[in-house]
């Protein structure tokens, strides 16, 4: 199905190897870009609608639904396909990829953080214009869901680390 749209997309098909590659890393790198340009706009719908209309559109909720669909299906894809793991030479080597994992799932987390708490409020906002969420709900929700998802994060990236110098 891939193959056909690229074909029905770009023309000619029956390209090389060298060229397959190419039209890969590009597509792949643009796929990233519409991934976070989507998120951006995501996020600039809901604070356009929660600051000025008061109310969520539509159009908000469904690049809401676009964005979280497109996450997991992604995320879905590179776990199973095992691409998370990573193969450590060397304690040396063990070290640094430790640190980046460690740089990654800070940087994760606070992406995640930013998401439930729009996700937060737009629900607590949708549900009802009476009842809001006092603060200190909304501290200890933030606070459960950071620290659950920091770490879960952080053990399955370290869990994913194979040594290689282990391995007969």
């Amino acid at each position: 199905m891939m193959e056909r749209l690229i074909r029905w997309t770009f023309g000619v098909s029956g390209r090389d190897e060298y060229q397959k590659a190419e039209l890969n890393k590009i597509l792949s790198g643009s796929a990233v870009l519409v991934y976070w340009l989507l998120y951006l706009g995501m996020f600039a719908s809901l604070i356009i609608d929660g600051f000025w209309t008061h109310y969520v559109t539509a159009g908000s909720m469904i690049l809401v639904i676009i964005a979280l669909v497109w996450g997991i299906i992604i995320n879905v894809q590179i776990r199973k396909h095992g691409l998370y793991q990573i193969e450590a030479a060397n304690e040396e080597d063990l070290q640094k990829i430790y640190r980046r994992i460690n740089f990654q799932a800070v940087r994760d987390t606070i992406i995640a953080g930013i998401s439930g708490y729009a996700g937060w409020s737009l629900v607590s906002f949708a549900m009802s214009a009476q009842y809001r969420p006092t603060i200190r709900e909304t501290v200890v929700f933030m606070v459960v869901f950071v620290g659950v998802y920091a770490v879960t994060t952080w053990r399955y990236r370290r869990r994913q680390v194979i040594k290689a110098w282990e391995d007969n």
